[in-house]
């Protein structure tokens, strides 16, 4: 009436049809009816590297262990219907990671890796990913308007970009600062109206006198598809999530019980 083992060792598997008959139960508990064989499945499962033990030691652990992990598993089977509120908690979960999957196959991954239907969407909005107007500039900040003098001086010599400050800094290394780039007024505002090319005016900003090195002004036009791609990506995705939002309502009939929802608040 008792379960017998010797010689448990690594690798050690159990006598199937010796073991048929073991059906007694070792350990009941609520319903649950633990017998001879599923001790050895647990003992054959349960394996290890480890410091020779007593047969009976092993047994009588690993019977413990056995029982502790089916009385857990029991109870965890059953949270969702003795906990209402926790049955709730995990229907949302679920349907959260559903709908999770469900959104990535149909509108985040589909946008990453349809490239015709990103380059049809773009081709289709290009005017909603437009390029403001912008100023191919070099911005000089000259330390005050004395600097600012000898930078245009130095100008007119034919000197251009980092070798010019370089020239305005043999003094002070605070003299001048250069910035070269594509801006738009966004970014500089005091770009705002500039359009001959060449030097402007001096302009104070925050204590500085800034002179502009006006190379091109470049009209508001469409950005490329690479320029923009982040952008057309996300506008592509939200474009397919509001088809597929719609074709979901056109096939399923929507209904709010108003009841429910005024409850909730």
């Amino acid at each position: 009436d008792t379960v017998v083992v010797r010689d448990v060792h690594l690798g050690w598997r159990y006598d199937r049809k010796k073991a048929s008959k073991l059906t007694k139960p070792v350990a009941t508990f609520d319903g649950v009816v633990l017998t001879q064989q599923d001790m050895l499945d647990f003992l054959e499962s349960k394996q290890r590297k480890q410091a020779p033990v007593p047969v009976d030691q092993l047994v009588e652990e690993r019977f413990q262990t056995m029982v502790d992990e089916a009385v857990l598993d029991h109870e965890d089977a059953r949270l969702e219907a003795k906990y209402p509120e926790f049955r709730m908690l995990m229907k949302e979960y679920r349907d959260g990671i559903l709908l999770f999957e469900l959104t990535d196959e149909r509108v985040w991954s589909k946008a990453v890796e349809d490239s015709a239907g990103l380059e049809a969407y773009y081709q289709d909005h290009q005017l909603d990913f437009m390029w403001d107007t912008r100023y191919d500039a070099d911005l000089y900040t000259c330390a005050d308007a004395t600097v600012a003098r000898q930078l245009r001086n130095k100008y007119r010599k034919g000197m251009r970009g980092q070798e010019l400050v370089d020239a305005l800094n043999t003094g002070s290394a605070l003299n001048a600062n250069l910035q070269e780039g594509l801006w738009t007024v966004a970014d500089k505002p005091y770009l705002q109206g500039i359009v001959k090319p060449g030097l402007s005016d001096d302009i104070a900003v925050d204590g500085s006198v800034v002179v502009v090195d006006m190379k091109e002004v470049l009209p508001a036009a469409p950005r490329t598809l690479d320029e923009a791609r982040g952008l057309v990506t996300a506008a592509y995705q939200d474009h397919l999530e509001k088809e597929w939002v719609s074709a979901l309502r056109k096939k399923y009939e929507v209904v709010i019980d108003q009841d429910v929802l005024y409850s909730i608040h």
